[in-house]
């Protein structure tokens, strides 16, 4: 810290002046490392439906916030499970009715979620994916379950996954 401090020459002001500049100049560095500190600790707010772009097609996505959802899902269609060099990987058709074309992807998979539902009396296995996609900015690898979101009005649902990455959430927010 002395060293971002100016010297004082104390031998030109009285000891109690000499204190006192040295102090404000102390106290000028904490608030200066404490305001960046802070800014860089903020978490990002998010509002109720998001814009996502899925990397690295670039494609652009709406996204709805469901705090009440442990894992982000995306639209998939003809999920297949399929072996690549001894490892588990699945490809899948991204579709929506917001979307202009459907586009192919593949990934490693990564596990099995177990997924309860209002509309189903059993919960249902979904296999697990992680996806790039960027938000607000920051590009962030995240777990998505494959499941069928054509009936509804977004294709990505953003759970708790992302939530507990430092991110919150004001559904007043737009």
């Amino acid at each position: 810290m002395m060293s971002y401090i100016k010297r004082v020459n104390c031998i030109q002001l009285d000891g109690l002046k000499c204190v006192l500049a040295f102090v404000a100049g102390a106290m000028a560095l904490l608030i200066v490392q404490y305001v960046s500190m802070t800014e860089a600790t903020q978490p990002s707010v998010l509002s109720a439906v998001e814009e996502v772009v899925l990397k690295p097609a670039s494609l652009g996505l709406l996204a709805r916030v469901d705090t009440g959802a442990a894992t982000s899902s995306i639209s998939a269609q003809q999920i297949e499970i399929y072996k690549k060099q001894g490892q588990d990987w699945v490809s899948f058709k991204l579709s929506h009715s917001t979307l202009d074309e459907t586009l192919a992807l593949h990934a490693p998979l990564v596990r099995y979620a177990q997924v309860r539902q209002a509309s189903q009396p059993e919960p249902v296995m979904r296999p697990v994916v992680i996806l790039s996609v960027e938000l607000q900015g920051e590009v962030l690898e995240l777990e998505f379950s494959l499941t069928d979101r054509t009936h509804l009005n977004y294709p990505l649902l953003l759970g708790r996954n992302l939530i507990g990455k430092g991110w919150l959430v004001d559904i007043n927010r737009r």
